[in-house]
């Protein structure tokens, strides 16, 4: 029930600090429950500290054709006004097979999503929020596809939400100090949020 919903403000923070910083890569690993969705959901809502683009991986159905309409579909729904051409031309290329293999089509995401966002990253990070990460297997085109994502050179942000660790390389982000790994125990309720939640249902007429 959106009425019971709690902004989880102390997590939101940490991901998406007001003043654009924060990590170049979050991961929310923890079972059914714990809100990772609505963090996600939270972190796509316009807050003009940037955009947040959410997409769900379980809606891909493993094809990264999908993957791409989804995301011009999210891009669209968040009011920015981009140029998706570049981003549907990708999506025809990959339903043609026109690169291969898949993984090039990964390396051109990057390019590809700063294109459609070109004039809009100076406002802030764009954020690609990927929920059900569990439902994409390491190795399949899909994961392929996303881990172009994860580049040096990609002028993007991600969270990662899943039910068991990602099936991306992120090794490097690691190492470096770029990756915010957030589990079932930072995630987990605390004393004062139960206390707010109850607070909101109590005293809603």
């Amino acid at each position: 029930d959106a009425g019971t919903e709690l902004r989880r403000a102390r997590l939101l923070d940490r991901i998406a600090p007001a003043d654009g910083g924060g990590p170049l890569v979050t991961i929310l690993v923890a079972p059914v429950g714990y809100g990772k969705s609505t963090i996600l959901k939270a972190l796509s809502e316009p807050t003009g500290g940037g955009h947040g683009i959410y997409v769900s991986l379980a809606d891909c159905e493993h094809h990264p054709a999908l993957f791409l309409d989804l995301v011009a579909s999210a891009v669209r729904r968040s009011g920015v006004r981009a140029d998706l051409a570049p981003l549907l031309m990708l999506k025809k290329a990959v339903m043609l097979k026109q690169v291969a293999p898949v993984s090039e089509y990964g390396e051109r995401l990057p390019r590809v999503l700063a294109r459609v966002f070109e004039g809009h990253l100076d406002d802030g990070p764009l954020t690609l929020l990927l929920d059900e990460c569990q439902a994409v297997e390491a190795g399949e085109p899909l994961a392929r596809l996303v881990s172009g994502l994860l580049r040096p050179d990609a002028r993007i942000k991600l969270v990662l939400s899943s039910r068991r660790q990602p099936p991306f390389d992120l090794t490097r982000h690691r190492s470096q100090g770029l990756l915010l790994e957030l589990t079932g125990h930072d995630l987990a309720f605390t004393v004062d949020e139960v206390a707010e939640l109850l607070d909101g249902v109590v005293g809603r007429p």
